[in-house]
């Protein structure tokens, strides 16, 4: 990097952080790190991320139509997957630790399309552009021919039956194998300041005349 640009991007982050410090060398170095500023301790800090090689996965190749029509399928069928991989999220709160997971999300669509494409291209296809041309938002109201010829479809060919309305929004309980992650223990219950005392104090000044408010008589 020539030196005129060093010298800018130093001065630019130094004003924008109100240091006067020089900027350490290796945040401009090339790593498989992402750095951070803490305001609160005003301070660089290094988080590891995964290589890149670790988020590389085939992806699903489909627009919004297509992936609105097969909406409903695709939920009932990778049901338990997405649950799985939505505990993890909620669990943990750290995406890095649910990689596995959301893989196995997208190698789930990403069969389920192709095997809609093996059974049911023709009504998938004619479905997904009906969304698509009929509406400005996708609506369902204008394809309910084509939607029943989709469903018979995939009833037929994959025995897969649509999902009634309203499937997703009841409250489920899901069983997974994965270990639930130990929650970290607050510093604060363990100060000896702060332990609720069992009795009170017997030298404790306690007011005897009668309080008087604005409202007794």
């Amino acid at each position: 990097m020539p030196a005129h640009k060093t010298f800018r991007i130093k001065t630019k982050l130094a004003k924008k952080l109100k240091q006067n410090r020089p900027i350490p060398q290796w945040i401009r170095m090339r790593t498989n790190n992402t750095i951070r500023y803490n305001a609160k301790r005003r301070h660089w800090r290094r988080t590891k991320l995964k290589f890149t090689e670790e988020l590389t996965i085939q992806e699903v190749p489909l627009g919004t139509p297509y992936l609105r029509a097969g909406a409903f399928h695709l939920g009932k069928t990778c049901e338990a997957v997405n649950n799985e991989f939505m505990l993890c999220r909620q669990e943990t709160n750290d995406p890095r630790a649910c990689l596995q997971e959301g893989k196995n999300v997208t190698n789930c669509s990403h069969n389920f399309f192709q095997k809609v494409k093996d059974t049911c291209a023709s009504e998938f296809t004619t479905y997904a552009m009906c969304l698509e041309k009929s509406s400005n938002n996708f609506s369902f109201d204008q394809c309910r021919k084509t939607q029943e010829s989709f469903d018979s479809c995939m009833e037929r060919n994959n025995k897969m039956i649509r999902p009634y309305f309203g499937y997703f929004s009841l409250t489920r309980v899901h069983d997974s194998n994965r270990p639930k992650p130990v929650e970290e223990r607050p510093k604060w219950m363990d100060d000896p300041k702060g332990v609720k005392s069992e009795d009170v104090p017997t030298d404790l000044p306690l007011e005897t005349k009668r309080r008087h408010h604005s409202f007794s008589k």
